[in-house]
């Protein structure tokens, strides 16, 4: 599947609307073959079905009536409650996690379920017929039966969806959604070695000869036409229009960032054989939007769980206990991650040839993004530093990459540092030298300092 339309069916994901649609178009296909049936069907063999509907016309007409005045009227009570619930979580957890709230399919279910059965009722009423000396009494039983039992379906979604709703807003909830986010997202960017398939790209530079000599001088850059966030980008595209121009191309910006309009986001090479034509398809790869969304922006659902954290310590809410499950799902992503390739966004078309050239994320900015601010907020929180620590120890017990061992030791010794500075109790100070210890034990990390403390410690015994 192309990433145009991967990246156009997570939108129809978050849009409220999508699954509303689906059940009201089957209904009103569903009113249609009912209607059919029962007009071809005699009313000898629908009587001998004990359980359908026989009654007369008046009695068809006062059933569905009451069935579609009943449903629209809490059709509008679930959509209010659906906006007080958005409305709660906006304010608690912050607007950028609403999409999440708008993606859930079992809302958009229940009252995709009262509209479609309100509008079912409206289409059999209007096919319910009274005799008279020039027609003929008609009542679609069998529709009319339908239209009961979804009636009872409505009401059992309506006591569901009270039920989930007030799961759906509690703090655990969010977090645990957002952190399945994360998580799918690292496995459907970064798959482990036996996740790959063999269509699946190292990403990495081959040979240092692929990039030509004059690359840098003979490069013709690549504007945006618009404003906005680059939401996704169809590397496969990229790839092929390079191969069919046998040209090198630049990404200069990664899924996530801000692009203004007129500003450069990739480069083409060599210059001089690039037209308005090839210009225009290149762009035309670069899909923006008005907001961040998660399909190759790792760094989204990222700052979703920093967001929650970051709130979370504020003086209004103070919720540590919140702070520390978003830090716990932090690090159990990171862990996996440590165990990734990340690539470094050199793109090869099938004949081993260098296509694109893409600015890739790191392992050092994610676990920047992850725990800068939250350690930053967190000072002198004795129970968020220490949770921190331990999250670090989590990540460092799975890093393989010597490279990457760097990065948890420093965020290690700034959080270190920090509680340090901040915190005035001799026993918390302790706790957290523990936990700063634990990691620096994990990473393999040789202290000198600490070890000729240790040793004159022992010397005095």
């Amino acid at each position: 599947m192309s990433t145009r339309l991967q990246f156009f069916r997570e939108q129809l994901r978050s849009k409220y609307w999508f699954v509303p649609g689906i059940l009201l178009v089957l209904a009103i296909l569903l009113s249609v073959v009912l209607v059919d049936i029962d007009e071809q069907v005699g009313f000898e063999l629908i009587a001998s079905i004990g359980w359908l509907y026989l009654g007369g016309p008046d009695g068809a007409r006062t059933v569905l009536s009451t069935i579609a005045g009943s449903t629209i009227t809490v059709a509008g009570v679930v959509f209010s409650i659906v906006i007080v619930a958005l409305s709660n979580a906006s304010n608690q957890f912050g607007p950028r996690l609403l999409t999440n709230f708008l993606r859930d399919r079992s809302n958009q279910f229940v009252l995709g379920i009262f509209l479609a059965t309100f509008i079912y009722c409206l289409l059999i009423l209007r096919t319910i017929r009274t005799g008279d000396e020039v027609t003929r009494a008609f009542v679609p039983y069998i529709a009319v039966t339908f239209g009961i039992l979804m009636a009872l379906a409505s009401i059992l979604s309506f006591v569901y969806f009270v039920h989930h709703v007030s799961l759906s807003i509690s703090a655990n909830r969010v977090i645990d959604l957002v952190g399945d986010d994360l998580d799918q997202a690292i496995d459907r960017l970064y798959p482990s070695d036996a996740e790959r398939t063999r269509g699946d790209f190292e990403h990495q530079l081959r040979r240092e000869s692929d990039i030509p000599p004059d690359f840098d001088e003979r490069l013709s850059e690549i504007c945006s036409d618009d404003n906005g966030y680059l939401q996704a980008i169809d590397y496969n595209a990229l790839i092929e229009i390079a191969r069919d121009q046998n040209a090198i191309l630049r990404v200069d910006c990664r899924p996530g960032v801000f692009v203004k309009k007129d500003g450069e986001i990739g480069a083409f090479y060599p210059g001089e054989q690039m037209d308005d034509e090839i210009h225009d398809r290149i762009r035309s790869q670069f899909i923006l939007g008005p907001e961040r969304v998660g399909q190759q922006d790792i760094e989204f659902a990222i700052d979703q769980l920093v967001e929650l954290a970051t709130r979370s310590l504020s003086a209004a809410i103070n919720d540590p206990f919140t702070v520390m499950i978003c830090i716990d799902r932090i690090g159990s992503a990171l862990s996996t991650l440590a165990e990734r390739k990340i690539p470094s966004g050199y793109f090869y078309d099938e004949e081993g040839r260098l296509r694109v050239i893409a600015r890739q994320v790191t392992f050092a900015g994610l676990i920047d993004d992850a725990f800068n601010l939250i350690r930053q907020y967190a000072r002198g929180h004795v129970a968020v530093t220490i949770r921190l620590l331990e999250a670090l120890a989590m990540v460092a017990a799975r890093v393989h990459q010597p490279g990457n061992v760097g990065h948890v030791w420093r965020h290690a010794t700034m959080v270190y540092r920090s509680a340090m500075e901040s915190i005035p109790e001799p026993n918390d100070r302790e706790d957290v030298e523990i936990r700063y210890r634990l990691v620096q034990r994990t990473l393999g990390i040789v202290d000198p300092e600490r070890e000729e403390e240790v040793a004159r410690s022992q010397a005095n015994l």
